[in-house]
């Protein structure tokens, strides 16, 4: 073998090796396809749109985008990681299609943009990753999961990303109940959905399914079901009240930027050992508290330090306890738990609430990153939904996000299109 030929064979060699250690391979299937986290160090996951979080990690067929998941590992050195995505179909099963039909280039992404914090107590490195990444090329719309993995194949994290087309159009209505026992409390909305002119569609009920969500909660998406009427590629579900939520009320806020004075809804501070402890004023329920507006993110948080004038807070924020309170006099029946984006949208235990019948109260205990953010108490309803009218209350004027997803598969068709997924706001 000539010397040009053995450099050759060992450069694809090489190339096998470093292909195969990347891919110390997921098996997909076997993932869950929910948004977890899988390793106890990870911390602060996010999505971002420039500098702004986003409630629902939407991203665009054949459009210049660019969306940014940001996440901390507690600890003081960086590892090598990779992301890859999965396809769903509409209701997150296992999808018929093969890799190369929904993903063109690599599955298979490195994330080499992480910074390791700089002056803080607690050591951690902060991870970024640009999506969709420059060597992907999706080839389909619907449901992605984005898997973050080392190359021993260990999962950290999970995300459902949503990759949409926008061929549909969507307009919603926002109006009154027709109910007068619940004028006040809730929001009502009717939807069209219109498709292109190139769309034909048989059968509304068997082709197009339509989720909303409020704010940035799956747990309390709605599925439509038959549309009220339907005419061509117009899709119309306009039954009065056949769309309907509570209306909540506007967030509660906690400005935890600083560690070194009292900032919105902060009592005080106080730092044992290498721990930051911030404690909160005293809140008090709301469920029969007249309405009043307050600006808030619709239960998102960002992430920030106010302590230095570089103040970036991906990798110059502390990590700090948070001591919130809840004056109530009667105890509930169910778990009580802080909600928001802080939570994943979830009701963890890490945010879960203790009663303390000598003082009237319930307290918290969660540690978090430097940030503003939203929340709300929430308990659990009999059914799994998540409640928070018990002391929050529900006002029909409170300001919320209404995300909107439309998939198609026609007949014949293998995969479900997400022709549409947007947001719409209640008070504009």
């Amino acid at each position: 073998m000539t010397l040009k030929a053995r450099i050759i064979l060992i450069g694809i060699l090489q190339i096998l090796w470093f292909n195969q250690e990347l891919s110390a391979q997921l098996d997909y299937n076997s993932i869950v396809p929910i948004d977890s986290v899988y390793h106890p160090l990870v911390r602060t996951v996010n999505f971002r749109e420039d500098i702004d979080q986003v409630s629902m990690p939407i991203l665009y067929l054949d459009r210049p985008y660019s969306l940014d998941l940001h996440f901390d590992i507690l600890e003081g050195s960086p590892r090598n990681l990779f992301y890859g995505y999965c396809y769903y179909n509409q209701d997150w099963t296992p999808s018929n299609l093969q890799l190369m039909e929904y993903l063109g280039g690599f599955n298979e992404m490195e994330i080499r943009t992480f910074r390791a914090s700089s002056q803080t107590y607690l050591p951690y490195v902060h991870y970024t990753a640009s999506l969709p990444g420059r060597d992907y090329a999706f080839k389909v719309s619907g449901n992605y999961l984005l898997v973050v993995y080392d190359n021993s194949g260990e999962i950290y994290l999970t995300r459902r990303v949503y990759l949409t087309d926008n061929s549909f159009k969507v307009n919603p209505r926002f109006q009154i109940p027709i109910d007068p026992e619940i004028t006040r409390t809730h929001q009502s909305m009717t939807l069209t959905v219109t498709g292109t002119n190139k769309t034909t569609i048989i059968n509304p009920s068997k082709e197009i399914r339509v989720e909303v969500w409020q704010n940035g909660s799956a747990i309390n998406k709605t599925v439509l079901g038959d549309p009220f009427f339907f005419n061509g590629n117009q899709i119309n579900y306009t039954k009065q009240d056949g769309i309907l939520y509570p209306a909540m009320k506007e967030f509660r806020r906690k400005d935890v930027r600083s560690i070194q004075h009292r900032t919105i809804g902060v009592s005080y501070w106080d730092q044992i050992g290498n721990d930051f402890h911030c404690y909160f004023k005293m809140d008090s329920t709301r469920s029969n508290q007249l309405y009043r507006f307050e600006f808030d993110f619709n239960g998102r948080y960002y992430v920030g330090f106010e302590d230095r004038i570089d103040a970036r807070g991906d990798y110059l924020s502390e990590y700090v306890w948070c001591h919130p309170v809840l004056k109530t006099s009667i105890e509930s029946e169910y778990p009580v738990y802080v909600y928001g984006a802080i939570s994943d949208w979830k009701l963890k235990d890490e945010f879960k609430m203790t009663y303390d019948p000598t003082e009237g109260v319930y307290k918290g205990k969660f540690y978090i990153k430097n940030s503003v953010f939203d929340y709300l108490y929430a308990t659990i309803n009999d059914d799994g939904s998540i409640n928070t009218s018990l002391y929050e209350g529900d006002w029909y004027e409170t300001e919320n996000d209404y995300f909107v997803l439309v998939y198609f598969r026609p007949f014949g068709g293998r995969y479900d299109q997400l022709v549409f997924a947007g947001r719409f706001n209640s008070n504009r």
